[in-house]
């Protein structure tokens, strides 16, 4: 399989070697190592350093990575359950508003998401913007349906 594929040289040409090796027992046992094979690559490269909530710690950005991820497959209530966590670390981050009122329509929970687009357009910055757009049509929508 190496053979097939033209490998980079140096340390990112071994680990994507080890990383293509025939035998599974050769290669990385998990993304973790080789995450800890290519981070410090890449903090010699360019002096920056990765720093990753230790302890299971989550942070915003990880509850709508996984919300946004669960809405794709579907999974509207488990989403919505993301975007309360992010929002519960972060209640002021408009983006966790815009995304639990959509994961709120997807789910015909047309009351709280009315309210949750409102809260949205009250708290995201002045700019216009996509989000911003379909949020007033969202709002413009329901109030039009009586809700």
């Amino acid at each position: 399989m190496a053979a097939c594929v033209p490998i980079a040289g140096g340390s990112l040409g071994q680990v994507t070697e080890r990383c293509l090796r025939p035998k599974p027992a050769e290669r990385y046992v998990s993304f973790a190592e080789l995450r800890g094979a290519r981070e410090p690559m890449l903090e010699r490269k360019t002096g920056m350093r990765i720093n990753t909530p230790q302890g299971g710690e989550k942070i915003v950005d990880f509850w709508m990575l996984k919300g946004g991820s669960l809405e794709t497959l579907g999974r509207h209530e488990e989403a919505l359950k993301c975007y309360d966590q992010a929002l519960a670390i972060d209640p002021h981050n408009a983006q966790a508003r815009y995304t639990k009122a959509g994961a709120e329509y997807a789910l015909a929970r047309w009351r709280e998401a009315l309210s949750s687009y409102r809260q949205f357009v009250q708290s995201a910055p002045a700019q216009e913007s996509k989000e911003m757009a379909a949020a007033r049509k969202r709002i413009d929508e329901l109030e039009a349906k009586g809700i």
